[in-house]
């Protein structure tokens, strides 16, 4: 699985040269230094050293894959303890792999049960209407904080909700994020064969750690969401990714992280490993959209610079499972029913929960939808309207940024025919500039001559020619901005400047005159 992944040759694993402190090289052993005739014993000796040592790497992969995606990756297809971990999935119509999270006080503990035992009942539901010899869910979870003790009656509780309905803990964490849970969805799919028609559903009982009425409504609406027959099973099998909703504008997510989702589409993802390559690779992709905004060559004019925006910390886990360039998602709720709608509103009553009739008329294939923040819907477009063509073009949380984490992270850019070239204003042009450059598109735009690069569209910057005016001289450059509203006032600021400028650079006496020169851009009020 080495090669499969991007970056493959940066890893120690490949050089053992390279290789960290502490870990295995992959270079065979040298048997050519055994000589002598090829005897039983000798043969007994090599088969005795292979074996050791492909022993010992595999001790030593289990060890490390904490630490490294890559080793995680390896450990995940040597013998059979993986893939018997998740045996009870092999012939379930329904696979499900939750989080679940306890509360460190019992009052808030006794609520999170609750919520599961509500939950566990929603699951159930679609195997509910089949007949009992031939629905089976399978429902696997981790068990974060408490005393390890409070999932034991869970297996139970599932076979008494449905007979077919088996659940299964894996492990047991005292403190842990998402990332645990996610990794065993994305190692259980990364099992199955490229060709896999498989669909994984992620769950966890939102409200367990921040309980009020709003979160309520909430996990009901992407529960139900994410478990729904046109989920389970889409009407159209290009779905990757199934949810309530989904936003390209900020990150590329279905908020509240509850979806189901195609295991041919998840064994593409980098594994969702806790200070792994993912979060390292998405880290350095925000640092270089910083480095470009410095430039001038992107820019954030939206705000929003929060981590749960940027999907940093562990907020990068919702995130996670839309990051890929080939995703193509699809919704449950219409375009009509706002985030706002779905999660900041109060529960009128206890048993509040939207109609499956109504849901089942709202599936849709692609996004419907830009900012998450569009209330009522509708007003995104709008609002992006205000931005010209070259504002849209660099803005960040449109094409321009979601190529650089996607060449960051997995080194690919989304096909031509994609949808993102679709939906993002401006995001024809960058198809223009992906077509010509693929992968490379970002340093193209970063080259030095601009001119044809950096924008896509006609513009009035000439072409920039430096003239050698002496060794000593001295170079000024001078963004001059002239306000619509106030083109008398900047002008004498303007003239001021100039003054100083020309004071500093030239001295007062002739002994201290240098040459230099100014190199200055215009915008705002210019024509006149």
């Amino acid at each position: 699985r080495q090669s499969n992944r991007p970056y493959a040759a940066r890893t120690s694993l490949a050089d053992p040269r390279r290789a960290r402190p502490g870990r295995l090289s992959m270079r065979p052993p040298k048997i050519e230094a055994l000589h002598g005739p090829w005897t039983s014993g000798g043969r007994r000796i090599i088969v005795a050293l292979l074996f050791s040592v492909h022993f010992c790497w595999n001790q030593s992969s289990i060890a490390s894959s904490l630490r490294s995606h890559h080793l995680l990756a390896s450990a995940s297809v040597i013998g059979t303890a993986s893939s018997s971990k998740y045996a009870a999935a092999e012939d379930a119509s329904v696979i499900i792999f939750y989080n679940l999270f306890v509360p460190p006080n019992q009052h808030d503990a006794d609520h999170a049960f609750e919520i599961v035992k509500e939950q566990l009942r929603q699951v159930a539901s679609p195997i509910s209407p089949i007949s009992k010899a031939e629905a089976k869910a399978v429902l696997f979870y981790n068990l974060i904080g408490g005393d390890g003790n409070e999932g034991n009656d869970i297996p139970q509780l599932c076979r008494d909700i449905h007979p077919r309905f088996h659940c299964e803990q894996l492990n047991y964490y005292n403190n842990a994020t998402e990332s645990v849970t996610l990794r065993n969805l994305h190692e259980y799919c990364s099992l199955l064969p490229d060709d896999t028609t498989k669909r994984v559903t992620y769950l966890h009982p939102k409200g367990s750690f921040h309980s009020h009425g709003k979160q309520t409504l909430w996990r009901r609406m992407l529960t139900n969401a994410a478990l729904h027959p046109n989920c389970l099973s889409p009407p159209d099998e290009r779905c990757a990714v199934c949810g309530a909703q989904y936003y390209p504008i900020f990150g590329s997510m279905f908020p509240g992280n509850m979806f189901t989702a195609s295991c041919s589409y998840v064994k593409q993802l980098l594994p969702p490993v806790e200070g792994g390559e993912y979060e390292r690779r998405r880290e350095q992709s925000i640092r270089q959209f910083f480095l470009l905004r410095l430039e001038g060559v992107l820019q954030n004019t939206f705000g929003f610079h929060q981590d749960v925006f940027y999907g940093l910390g562990r907020y990068q886990w919702e995130h996670w499972v839309g990051s890929h360039p080939s995703l193509l998602p699809c919704e449950m709720h219409s375009s009509k029913m706002s985030f706002m709608d779905m999660a900041m509103q109060e529960v009128v009553e206890e048993d509040a929960r939207p109609r499956k009739s109504k849901l089942e008329e709202q599936w849709s294939l692609g996004p419907n939808r830009l900012m998450i923040f569009d209330h009522p819907p509708g007003q995104s477009p709008k609002w992006l309207k205000r931005n010209d063509r070259e504002g849209n073009f660099r803005q960040y949380y449109l094409t321009a940024g979601h190529l650089i984490r996607w060449i960051e992270q997995y080194q690919q850019v989304p096909a031509l025919d994609s949808w993102v070239y679709r939906h993002f204003p401006s995001g024809a042009a960058w198809r223009q500039l992906v077509e010509k450059h693929g992968v490379d598109v970002i340093n193209a735009v970063l080259e030095r001559d601009r001119t044809d690069v950096y924008s896509p569209f006609a513009s009035a910057q000439p072409e920039i020619k430096f003239e050698d005016i002496g060794p000593n001289a001295r170079a000024v450059f001078y963004q001059i901005t002239i306000p619509n509203d106030s083109r008398k006032h900047a002008l004498d600021v303007l003239s001021d400047q100039l003054q100083v400028i020309a004071e500093r650079l030239h001295g007062t006496t002739e002994a201290t005159q240098k040459m230099a020169s100014l190199h200055y851009s215009l915008s705002g009020d210019v024509n006149r």
